[in-house]
C-alpha cells in the first residue's frame, strides 16, 4: 500500500506492452480521468495468470442451455439426452422445409403429386448447391463473421477452466465478466473495461442490489467499475458511475467466489444479462485475489 502510485504506473506499462499500438481504450481512459470529477484509477494487474484462465476452454451460450445438463427432478419423464443437435442436420432440415414451401407456393391444381415431389427434390438440390458455394466463399474470405444475435434480458453464460499454479490455496472473490455495450439508438457506451472508480454519493444502494432473470439460477449485480458515457446531446463530457441512481445499467453481471486448492483446476461459469439493445462485446474477466488485488484477463478466442 505504501507504493500504490508506483504499482499503478507499473501496471500501466504492463498493459502498454500487452496492447501495443491498440491505444483506443487508453485514449478513452485518459479522457475520462481529465473530464470526470471524483474519478480514481484502481490498481489492476493484467495477464497475471493467477488464476490462469484457459482460453481454449471458453464456451458461450445462453443460461438456459448451460443448465440443460442439470437434474430436472424425478417428476419429469425424459427420453434420450437433451442437446442442440448437429448444425449440419438443422441446415438440411431448413433447406428441405424452405424448398417445399417455395415449390408449394407455385403449385397448381393440375400438378400431380409425383411432379410436385420431383420439383421439391430439384429445389432442394439447387439450395444445397447455393449453400456449398456460400460455404466455400466464406472459407476463403477474410471478412470477420457477424456476432450472434442475443435477446435483451436473456442471460449469457461464459464458461471456462481456471487453474491455480501455486502450491498454496488462493481465495478468489468478485469474479465477473468485463464487457462493453454501445446502445443502438443513443450510441452511449456502458462499460466496465479498465478499473476506473467514479465516486457518487447516492450509489451505495444500487451497488449492493441484486436482480434475478428467467432462465438463470444466479443473482445479477452492477459490475464493478461500470460507467456510462455522456449523452450525445449533452454539453458536458462527464461520465457517470454505472451504479448512480440516475443511470439505468445496460447490462448486469453475476459475481463468483471460490477458494482454489493448490495446483487445482476448476470449471466455472460467469453470466451477463444485457438490459439494452446494442452491440455487446465481452472482452474478458476480472477478479480479486486474497481479497486485496484486482487482476484482469483478456480473452483470446480463435476464429
Amino acid at each position: 500500500r505504501s507504493f500504490s502510485a508506483d504499482a499503478l504506473e507499473s501496471s500501466k506499462r504492463m498493459k502498454s506492452a500487452y496492447y501495443g499500438n491498440n491505444t483506443s481504450h487508453w485514449d478513452e481512459v485518459r479522457e475520462i480521468i481529465l473530464v470526470t470529477p471524483n474519478v480514481s484509477q484502481i490498481l489492476e494487474i493484467p495477464n497475471m495468470n493467477l488464476p490462469k484462465i484457459i482460453d481454449s476452454s471458453i464456451t458461450v451460450e445462453n443460461s438456459f442451455q448451460s443448465s440443460d445438463g442439470k437434474d430436472i427432478g424425478e417428476d419429469f419423464m425424459t427420453f434420450g439426452k437433451a442437446a442442440d443437435g448437429l448444425e449440419s442436420v438443422w441446415q438440411s432440415l431448413t433447406c428441405c422445409a424452405e424448398a417445399e414451401l417455395r415449390v408449394g407456393s407455385k403449385r397448381t391444381t393440375e400438378q400431380s403429386s409425383i411432379d410436385f415431389t420431383n420439383s421439391v427434390l430439384e429445389e432442394i438440390e439447387e439450395e444445397e448447391k447455393k449453400l456449398q458455394t456460400k460455404a466455400r466463399l466464406k472459407k476463403i474470405s477474410n471478412k470477420a463473421e457477424a456476432p450472434p444475435t442475443r435477446a435483451k434480458l436473456e442471460p449469457i453464460s461464459v464458461s471456462f477452466d481456471v487453474s491455480n499454479p501455486l502450491s498454496i490455496m488462493v481465495p478468489i472473490s468478485s469474479m465477473q465478466l468485463v464487457a462493453r455495450l454501445t446502445h443502438s439508438k443513443t450510441h452511449r457506451v456502458y462499460t466496465n473495461i479498465e478499473s476506473l472508480d467514479i465516486a457518487s454519493s447516492d450509489d451505495d444502494e444500487k451497488r449492493t442490489k441484486k436482480w434475478k432473470f428467467t432462465g438463470s439460477e444466479k443473482f445479477f449485480e452492477v459490475a464493478d467499475f461500470s460507467r456510462i458515457s455522456p449523452a450525445t446531446d449533452s454539453n458536458e463530457n462527464i461520465w457517470l458511475s454505472g451504479s448512480a441512481n440516475e443511470v439505468d445499467p445496460y447490462f448486469l453481471v453475476s459475481k463468483g467466489q471460490m477458494a482454489m486448492e493448490p495446483r487445482s483446476t476448476n470449471r466455472i461459469s460467469l453470466e451477463l444479462c444485457p438490459l439494452a439493445m446494442g452491440d455487446l462485446e465481452i472482452v474478458g474477466a476480472r477478479c480479486k485475489i486474497f481479497n486485496e488485488i484486482w487482476v484482469f484477463h483478456k480473452f483470446k478466442v480463435k476464429g
